[in-house]
């Protein structure tokens, strides 16, 4: 018996190390990977069919940049059969079918298509491979499309930055900036606009919409402009820290994507935090606090189908000086610089957008002036980097590439209270 152990084990490792070679010269520098798409010829009006594969190519060499090679590869299974059709772009899953309906040289809309279904192709397959998908549609399909609505804007713009330098053909250089402008239309569209749907500001928006979505999963295929929102937010967090941080957290959600059916959406995000790195924690708390779902403290039965949990209004957040956690309503979170006590001026420094974010505020950066400018319920301020505040409230630092901010300050500019507990050297702030 322990002789048939040994020879099972030596032949589990030789099989790794086979197609840990074969992996390897698979991704080699330089390997294409239209190998893992056939394309439909003849029927893209006046696009050359290698031109549409030069498209497509740039669509996958940015989804290998976020995800990972090996990742796309195990994901792919056969190679994908990409076709033509006159209605809305379609993913077969099925028969490996992704269908588009972009032609006549429409690079941007052709990316955009190419770039939002390849997600919906990934998380199929990630979950097919191990069984998962029992059914093409799940119950939180609808937060998928906001997933994909928003990789649709980051590859055109990750292929803009490409294109200014290594365009698919030299002569195509100049296309950098339509892919760029039709990813910025995109996000200025008004069906992502809260106002155009009679709401007075998001938060109320898609506290609304997603009753609706949780209750009814038909619901996205009648309205879309709740995953506009969502996909929104998600391109403002790509925005500022980039896809490396966005990375991870996708792809543990692809992986999880139809495994929990029987949850509510804010036990489904809980699980999802839970699965994540801190790095993918930080980017899914940010999301999460945009759409006002909270971690809560006791989840709803599966039966629950608000899918809102036990969100209160009041926010209290717990921040202690030289530590990367905090806590808000009793649940733990990550910045990526610990805040710290500014000894020479006697202030708790915080990293800004946490703090505003936290509360629902929003933020715009100019990096001409170095300022900071944060609303929230009609009332705006600015802050700017190395300018002392009024009233000897302290100055704002960039530190690391982050803006630290006096944290009294800013939490009694929006509205909250602020404690200072002096044995543990942390603040409680109260909103």
């Amino acid at each position: 018996m322990k002789a048939f152990i040994k020879k099972a084990k030596f032949f589990l490792l030789l099989l790794t190390l086979l197609f840990s070679i074969f992996t390897q010269s698979v991704f080699a520098a330089g390997d294409s990977f239209n190998r893992y798409f056939s394309l439909e010829t003849g029927v893209w009006g006046d696009s050359a069919d290698a031109d549409v594969e030069a498209v497509l190519q740039s669509v996958l060499d940015v989804y290998e940049n976020i995800f990972g090679a090996e990742f796309i590869y195990y994901s792919q299974g056969n190679p994908t059969q990409i076709e033509y059709r006159t209605s809305v772009p379609f993913t077969a899953y099925n028969n490996s079918v992704i269908y588009l309906s972009s032609q006549d040289r429409r690079w941007a809309q052709l990316m955009y298509q190419y770039g939002h279904e390849m997600y919906h192709y990934i998380t199929h397959y990630h979950s097919d491979f191990r069984g998962d998908a029992q059914q093409s549609y799940s119950r939180h399909a609808w937060f998928e499309e906001a997933i994909c609505e928003a990789m649709s804007i980051i590859v055109l713009k990750e292929s803009a930055k490409i294109w200014k330098t290594s365009p698919p053909y030299p002569n195509w250089a100049s296309y950098a900036s339509s892919l760029s402008t039709y990813a910025d239309d995109c996000i200025t569209d008004n069906e992502r606009q809260y106002n155009e749907h009679n709401y007075s500001d998001v938060h109320t928006a898609i506290n609304t919409e997603l009753k609706n979505l949780i209750a009814d999963p038909s619901y996205p295929n009648n309205e879309r402009h709740i995953q506009g929102y969502i996909a929104n937010y998600i391109v403002e967090y790509y925005s500022e820290f980039g896809y490396g941080n966005i990375s991870s957290a996708l792809k543990t959600l692809m992986d999880m994507s139809y495994r929990y059916e029987n949850l509510s959406f804010d036990e489904y995000i809980t699980k999802w935090s839970a699965l994540s790195d801190n790095t993918g924690r930080n980017f899914i708390r940010f999301i999460s606090e945009k759409m006002r779902i909270m971690t809560p403290s006791q989840t709803p039965a599966p039966s629950n189908t608000s899918g809102l949990g036990s969100y209160s209004e009041k926010i209290t957040l717990r921040v202690t000086m030289n530590q990367k956690t905090y806590t808000m309503n009793g649940n733990t979170y990550y910045f990526d610089v610990a805040p710290y006590l500014d000894t020479n001026e006697n202030r708790s420094m915080i990293p800004m957008r946490y703090i505003a974010i936290s509360f629902g505020a929003t933020i715009t950066w100019n990096d001409q002036t170095q300022t900071q400018t944060i609303s929230l319920n009609g009332k705006t301020f600015n802050i700017t980097k190395d300018v002392a505040l009024p009233n000897g409230m302290g100055t704002p630092r960039l530190i690391n590439d982050r803006f630290m901010v006096p944290l009294r300050y800013v939490s009694e500019m929006l509205g909250a209270q602020v404690e200072w507990e002096e044995p543990t050297h942390s603040n409680i702030i109260i909103y």
